[in-house]
Parts: C-alpha cells; sequence; structure tokens
C-alpha cells in the first residue's frame, strides 16, 4: 500500500488536499477540529516580492525558499503545527513529492541525493495511507442524522450465523455451534462500567468524543488520562484517574479495565472507549442493551466481545451484527467486554507480558494484542456492519507519526449515514 502522492504543480496540493480545501480547511480528517492557526501565526511562513513561501520546507530540502499557495498554508494551519522531526500530513505529502521528484530526476550531488533519499522515506511514513478505492478523508454530512432505536434495531439486525464465506474453517464453524447453544442463558446488560483512555494530541479529540458518548447514553463515563491533558471545562465533574508519568496505551487499558471491575463488580458490560472514538446521534446504548447479550452471543463460559468500530475491509456482507471469524487486528476504539471475558482477560498472562518496560508494543497495538487473546482463547468478537462509530484521531503523542487513515478508519459507519439511506449490501 503506497501514499498518493501525485502532485498538482498549479497549486502545489495532492488530491487528497483538495478534498480538505473544499470543505473549507476544517481539518484533514472530516472536519472534527476547527483551524487553529492562520498563515500569520506560522513561524514557516514568508511572504516576499515572489509570493508566499515554507521555511520549513526550505529547510527540510536546503533550499533558500519554498514557494507554497496560500491554500496550502490554510490546510497546514488545520493540522498540528509541524516540525522538521515531526511533519503534518500536508508538509509530508509536499515533502514526499518534491524530494521523489527530486530523485528521479537525479539532481545534485550523492550527499544531497542520500538526504533527498531519507527525507522520501520519512515523509511516506508520515503521509496518510489510503487504499486505491478508498477516499482519504471521510467527507462530514451536513447536519448528523439524530436516529431513533426503531431506525437502530432494523439496521443492525443479529445475523447470528453468517454467510459460509465466513465460516471457511472447521475451527470457526465448531466455535459458531458452540457459541449458539450456550448450557444456561446470559443476563442482558442492565448496568454498565464505562471507562474513556485519553493522551495528549496535537489536535484535541476529547471533548467531541465526550459529548457524541453522552448522546449516545453515556454520561457519567470514568477518564483515564495519561500525562497533561486538558479537559473542557464541563467535564471537570467526571470522575477520573490520572497516570503521570504516561504508562503507555496498553498499560493504560489494561489498568482501566482492572480498575473498572474493582469499581463496579457487579456490571453487566464493561467498556473502553478511545478519546477519539465518535459515536452518531442517537441511542446507541439502547440498541446493545436490546441485543446483548443473549441469543447465544456468549461462549459456554460467558465470554464475549464486541468492537462498535469496524473498518470497511472487516464488515461483512450483510448489514447488523455477525461474529467475527479470524484475528482481529484494527481498531480498539471502543471494545466491549462481558464480565467473564473482562475478568479473565486481565489476569491473563498475555495482559501481563505486554505491559513489561521492555516490551516496544507496550505504548500501542491495544487491537493486535486483543485480538490476539481473543482468538487465542476463542472468545467470540461480534462487530457491526456499518461501523457503529469512528475513529477521527490524527495523532497521539503516545504513537507519533501514525494517522487514523485507511486502515484505521472505518471508512463506512454509522456516523456518516443519513437516516433514509437504503441499506445496503457490500460488494464481496
Amino acid at each position: 500500500m503506497r501514499p498518493r502522492y501525485a502532485h498538482d504543480h498549479e497549486s502545489g496540493l495532492a488530491p487528497w488536499m483538495f478534498a480538505t480545501v473544499e470543505l473549507g480547511f476544517r481539518s484533514l480528517f472530516g472536519g472534527h477540529t476547527a483551524v487553529s492557526r492562520t498563515p500569520e501565526q506560522c513561524r514557516h511562513f514568508h511572504v516576499g516580492a515572489a509570493g508566499p513561501s515554507c521555511q520549513l520546507l526550505a529547510t527540510l530540502l536546503g533550499d533558500e525558499r519554498f514557494p507554497v499557495d496560500r491554500a496550502v498554508c490554510e490546510a497546514c494551519c488545520t493540522s498540528f503545527e509541524p516540525t522538521t522531526t515531526d511533519l503534518n500530513p500536508v508538509v509530508a505529502s509536499l515533502a514526499f513529492d518534491a524530494s521523489d521528484r527530486r530523485l528521479q530526476e537525479a539532481r545534485g550531488t550523492e550527499a544531497q541525493q542520500d538526504r533527498l533519499a531519507q527525507l522520501r522515506e520519512r515523509a511516506e511514513r508520515q503521509i496518510p495511507l489510503a487504499d486505491a478505492d478508498e477516499e482519504a478523508v471521510a467527507t462530514p454530512v451536513a447536519g448528523q442524522h439524530r436516529w431513533t432505536l426503531e431506525e437502530l434495531v432494523r439496521r443492525y439486525p443479529l445475523s447470528h450465523l453468517e454467510a459460509s464465506t465466513e465460516t471457511e474453517s472447521p475451527r470457526v464453524e465448531r466455535d459458531l455451534a458452540a457459541t449458539s447453544e450456550p448450557t444456561k442463558p446470559h443476563r442482558t446488560i442492565r448496568e454498565w462500567a464505562v471507562g474513556v483512555t485519553t493522551a495528549p494530541r496535537r489536535v484535541p479529540t476529547l471533548a467531541e468524543s465526550l459529548e457524541s458518548l453522552a448522546r449516545a447514553g453515556w454520561q457519567q463515563p470514568h477518564l483515564f488520562i495519561e500525562g497533561e491533558v486538558e479537559l473542557p471545562s464541563w467535564a471537570g465533574q467526571l470522575s477520573r484517574t490520572q497516570r503521570n508519568p504516561p504508562t503507555g496505551a496498553w498499560p493504560n487499558f489494561v489498568l482501566a479495565l482492572h480498575e473498572l471491575l474493582l469499581r463496579q463488580p457487579s456490571a453487566d458490560a464493561y467498556a473502553i472507549v478511545q478519546d477519539d472514538a465518535v459515536f452518531p446521534d442517537g441511542p446507541i446504548r439502547s440498541l446493545l442493551e436490546a441485543t446483548f447479550w443473549r441469543h447465544g452471543h456468549c461462549d459456554r463460559q460467558g465470554r464475549a466481545a464486541i468492537s462498535l468500530y469496524c473498518r470497511e475491509a472487516d464488515q461483512a456482507e450483510c448489514e447488523g451484527w455477525g461474529r467475527f471469524p479470524e484475528h482481529w487486528r484494527y481498531g480498539a476504539v471502543a471494545i466491549v467486554l462481558s464480565p467473564a471475558a473482562a475478568r479473565q482477560f486481565v489476569h491473563s498472562q498475555m495482559a501481563s507480558d505486554y505491559g513489561e518496560a521492555e516490551n516496544p508494543l507496550r505504548l500501542y497495538f491495544i487491537d493486535e494484542i486483543l485480538g490476539r487473546w481473543l482468538h487465542a482463547h476463542r472468545v467470540p468478537l461480534w462487530r457491526p456492519t456499518p461501523s457503529v462509530v469512528e475513529h477521527i484521531g490524527d495523532v497521539s503523542t503516545l504513537w507519533e507519526h501514525s494517522r487514523a487513515v485507511s486502515d484505521r478508519r472505518a471508512t463506512r459507519s454509522l456516523w456518516g449515514m443519513r437516516g433514509d439511506e437504503p441499506e445496503q449490501h457490500r460488494d464481496s
């Protein structure tokens, strides 16, 4: 998978940036963040007799000046302020394109060529990735639809045993059979324990995430804060746990779940939501309470998990809830665990092993590690088609240089749909 970097020589904008400009420079990722500065406030912006230029790009490329269109600068100002070591998506796209063209033209000395090659490689890592058939930015819907419970239940019927294409292996078929015939009924969800994990971000998303969570039915989540995070004034009344210095994303996830189990041992469902998850406007809590845990969602030990986020590549052919048949790898954006699954997981060897300081995965890859545990222990994981929540985050200080595009964007989610949109089937 390669970044989209085709260049328009008149404007200096790559194609995915045109979408940003057309949206009024609201955000690179769907209009979630207002412009944080103007070009005149940017220390890299200069205007001379030849027009505006970017000193940061000039420094990166070894030039005296790098001419840019003002529209490029305004698009850059909607993201976090870039530096020579941490490029935002706009600067990364332009740096990649300029260095790539110069390398193809074989310009400069061998030392200059090496410098350009290093810049191109670094810039490529910091450009949002997009599959060939995927839009690189999420287009916001003007005026979010307010979903009713009736609409949600109709859109998310329980597809208990899905098409044979999703039950290819004998193991999955045996697991599904065991899941569909529990030895005892499992109680429905009445009491929730909900935690929101958050860390400093260059482009804050916590306020929007908490607002959407409240509209979805959870007004009093517990905050698990890594480092110094500025809370919205109205969120000051929420209970919270502060970790300073930060422990890392994975330890924070495990500790958050363990603390929720101790705080609310009688809860029927334990949810961990990341601070860049956005819920659609509607009674999502009521939808889950009307659906889970029943109809054979849990295995014989009472274990089950739900991911409210699902990237398009992992969605099923038909809309509704379906069990994911493989190792879950993309998206711990909003995870719900049954009490039995939560307790077994926090006491597992895998949970503690990955928290060791020398393990490089301890800062991130929550979805990969959790998915590995669920798969190894054959815990049923249910996911929605389309995705219930959308992932809007850009960059976290816990995982610098990652971009919430492509594999970590849902692309097709309830957040971006209208109530009158017809139900669809994805092409196989």
